[in-house]
């Protein structure tokens, strides 16, 4: 593997652990907050506070299981393989930044590499790239990216 895939797959693994442990705690927190609320002679305006710690739950709950499911997406992809096209699993550096392909994650940086996207095998910019190689250039959404290292 390259010394920038390893420095990239190293820090998406950081920020995607970090992003799992704060969707964790915020449901744990919840959870808790849930459990110590004691009837209260408020009475509709307690309830209404349980329907809002209900409602944070589920939205918590929903950032958690995506997070679950990148985890999940991340140990299946081959991350460690050296490519020489674009596909799942590859690191494509273009000017500034970068794409790593296989996981909708988002936006991380690294040093000396800037802002890398991680983003699903099947986004339509995934799409457009797949298949080329270092030195190729491609059109999306009227921008061009000039490929300058797939590995």
């Amino acid at each position: 593997m390259s010394e920038e895939k390893h420095r990239v797959v190293q820090s998406f693994k950081a920020a995607l652990a970090d992003a799992h442990q704060s969707a964790q705690s915020e449901w744990d927190e919840l959870k808790a907050s849930l459990t110590k609320e004691t009837k209260s002679t408020a009475g509709d305006k307690h309830e209404t506070g349980r329907a809002m710690v209900h409602l944070e739950m589920e939205q918590a709950g929903q950032r958690l299981a995506r997070m679950e499911s990148m985890r999940s997406t991340m140990l299946r992809l081959d991350l460690d393989s050296v490519r020489n096209t674009v596909g799942p699993g590859a690191l494509v550096l273009v000017q500034g930044g970068g794409f790593l392909l296989g996981v909708p994650f988002g936006g991380f940086n690294v040093p000396g590499l800037g802002k890398i996207q991680a983003i699903s095998s099947d986004a339509p910019l995934a799409s457009a790239m797949r298949g080329k190689a270092s030195g190729d250039e491609v059109s999306f959404r009227e921008k061009t990216w000039h490929l300058l290292k797939v590995v």
